[in-house]
């Protein structure tokens, strides 16, 4: 069974299974403006997240930003390869607007991980920069993106489920956050660092009461019971989590969440046909 192990190791940290958590919070934008799912939206997300996570995560590892020092990460640069080469086969598929977004998520993402000038700091090496470059890099992508491409007006409404995104991603990254406080540079000036392990967790819980909150603004009775189910999982999430964590609880647990949270759906919607 080491082979399974391998694979699944693969799968995490080749970031398949964090870019199939993206994935799901864009066909949840489709789903609740009745829009047919579009591949090319869907695909260019999820290969880009790919790319841009493996980016991220080891472009400081690689000699020059692209030599990786063995050959497991050199499985995982090939794999980023592919996944940028269908990146850009969905990227002319989508119109200009969504171009346009995704160069902007993509800007950000080279911030993320470049130093602004030579010899300078990263946006990652910015104090609190860290979580709300991610958070606005997942709501552009996961909200405004599907409907700009199906040419959408962007209401009050859309503004309000955009700001709900980035808390909810806010709210996904405490754990994490919890998780690398003993690796991050101190002047990062985390949340943990800032305010303890156990302010990190207040804040968290304050973060999704105003997520749920917001749900009353967006006037859809469906959704108060399945924000509900949300913020308890990931209000359990953060509660279970502590600086020494088992290998897969951020990496896999917590980015499950929003692909557990389309499957709810689904398996919802398939009760409901059942009863007709």
């Amino acid at each position: 069974m080491r082979w399974v192990q391998k694979w699944f190791d693969f799968y995490i940290d080749a970031s398949v299974h964090v870019a199939l958590a993206v994935g799901a919070l864009v066909y949840l934008t489709f789903m609740k403006y009745g829009i047919s799912f579009n591949q090319a939206v869907g695909c260019s997300v999820f290969y880009g997240t790919i790319v841009s996570y493996n980016f991220v995560k080891y472009a400081t590892i690689a000699r020059k930003y692209f030599y990786m020092p063995n050959s497991y990460l050199r499985g995982v640069q090939l794999f980023s390869l592919v996944c940028l080469i269908l990146f850009g086969y969905y990227f002319v598929q989508i119109n200009t607007s969504g171009k346009i977004l995704l160069l902007v998520a993509s800007l950000l993402t080279c911030l993320y991980a470049l130093p602004l000038l030579p010899g300078k700091r990263n946006f990652r090496s910015l104090r609190s920069c860290k979580t709300i470059i991610v958070a606005l890099c997942w709501a552009i992508l996961t909200v405004l993106l599907p409907l700009v491409n199906a040419n959408l007006e962007l209401t009050g409404s859309v503004w309000v489920l955009f700001l709900q995104r980035i808390l909810l991603v806010l709210a996904l990254m405490i754990p994490f956050e919890i998780r690398d406080v003993k690796y991050d540079d101190p002047r990062l000036d985390t949340l943990p660092q800032r305010y303890g392990v156990k302010g990190t967790k207040y804040i968290g819980y304050s973060i999704l009461i105003l997520f749920f909150v917001l749900t009353v603004f967006r006037g859809v009775d469906f959704e108060w019971y399945m924000n509900g189910l949300v913020v308890s999982a990931v209000g359990l999430a953060i509660l279970k989590s502590e600086v020494r964590q088992t290998k897969y609880y951020c990496s896999f647990w917590v980015e499950s969440i929003p692909i557990l949270w389309v499957m709810s759906i689904f398996i919802l919607d398939m009760f409901q046909l059942l009863k007709r």
